[in-house]
């Protein structure tokens, strides 16, 4: 079953302290993936993890 998106852009600022601008400017960047439900828009867990998580990668 697939995940429900139900985290705001509001549960974002409160519980990461990243500014409205900057999610909208990842947004624009594609950097955050998001899912537009009729007007609102709503992320969900996965995409917060892995968009919070930076990816690292070993340089040999």
């Amino acid at each position: 079953m697939e995940e429900v998106a139900n985290i705001t852009k509001n549960d974002l600022i409160e519980r990461y302290a990243i500014s409205l601008s900057k999610i909208d400017k990842d947004i624009r960047a594609k950097k955050l993936s998001y899912v537009k439900i009729g007007r609102a828009i709503k992320f969900r867990r996965i995409d917060i993890e892995n968009y919070i998580t930076p990816s690292t990668s070993v340089l040999q």
